[in-house]
């Protein structure tokens, strides 16, 4: 079976909104898609050496886009940057619905509007499908891209973000079989990443790290690269990181991660307090703020706390005191 490559580091950007709201008399925090600040975010992003982006996935508020203006921010990058900042580069679009039949029909118009070669997929989240359900909705999306005559599905397994266990290494095995099946992104831990490279190795399946902190780990196991918040933010180092893993040089790897862990560790905070902290890509909206990017807020967030804030900044001037030290 041939698939499309999949190798080195995506970037997932973030879906930049505007800071002044609609004129609903209920504050919903409801932003409009800022397109004013494409051109100077964009550029930053492929500041490093990246192999292509991820539109309107999680980091890209996915979830609080309608279908239209997710096909519509897509065509936009398309139109745009297609020929000039993207041309070589891979696209791919987050897609999906908790609904099947939804995800289905929006599958189908994604591929139909935008002819993007790839989307990214979740699994149905709140209510919990088992295994069998699992397998059934990506396999009818699958199908749909078949019948729509293009584009190639990436799973995507992030049991945090759904309530169930997520797409195990046993419906990955299953998955790895479908020829519309082109990658998997793997953000269920490093012990889940590593049965999944093991359970697909045979059907050649692109693994590709979706935990920017485990991605050495991933790839030295066999993963292809990784799909990246991280990236967005300091596009040269973490590109870096991956290449260096994916050649092999362990060491060089390592020590870019060392660099790199304070903001991983910013982005995607963690606590035993009973709290509910910020989620990328409410971190990541903030981080971009403190670089000079005017991409709002997520919808319906007033940002992250005054710790996380911090820490943040903290982590974003100590990476940038580690440029140009020893690699």
């Amino acid at each position: 079976m041939t698939r499309p490559r999949l190798e080195g580091t995506y970037t997932a950007i973030v879906t930049p909104f505007r800071t002044k709201r609609s004129t609903s008399p209920i504050d919903t925090r409801h932003y409009p898609i800022n397109y004013n600040i494409l051109d100077k975010y964009m550029q930053h992003v492929v500041s490093g050496p990246i192999q292509g982006i991820v539109i309107a996935g999680s980091t890209g508020s996915d979830s609080d886009l309608s279908e239209r203006e997710q096909i519509q921010f897509v065509r936009e990058i398309q139109r745009r940057y297609r020929d000039n900042l993207l041309k070589g580069k891979t696209i791919i679009a987050g897609c999906g619905s908790n609904c099947l039949d939804n995800a289905v029909n929006f599958t189908r118009r994604m591929a139909g509007e935008t002819g993007v070669e790839f989307q990214l997929h979740k699994s149905p989240y709140v209510k919990k499908p088992n295994d069998a359900d699992i397998l059934h909705h990506f396999e009818c999306v699958a199908k749909a891209l078949e019948l729509e005559g293009s584009g190639n599905l990436i799973v995507y397994d992030i049991p945090g973000r759904l309530g169930g266990k997520g797409v195990v290494p046993n419906i990955a095995r299953v998955l790895a079989q479908n020829p519309r099946v082109a990658g998997f992104k793997a953000a269920a831990g490093l012990q889940r990443a590593l049965a999944t490279i093991e359970e697909t190795k045979e059907y050649g399946l692109p693994v590709l790290s979706g935990d920017d902190s485990i991605t050495p780990e991933i790839i030295e196991a066999g993963g292809r690269g990784v799909i990246s918040v991280t990236s967005g933010i300091f596009p040269v180092e973490m590109c870096n990181l991956t290449t260096y893993a994916l050649k092999g040089r362990e060491k060089q790897a390592q020590r870019m991660k060392e660099k790199l862990t304070p903001i991983f560790n910013a982005l995607f905070p963690t606590t035993d307090r009973l709290e509910n902290l910020s989620p990328n890509p409410v971190t990541t909206h903030f981080a971009l703020q403190e670089l000079g990017f005017d991409v709002g807020m997520q919808r319906g967030s007033a940002g992250p706390s005054i710790t996380e804030r911090l820490a943040i900044r903290d982590a974003i001037e100590f990476i940038r005191s580690q440029r140009g030290t020893a690699r």
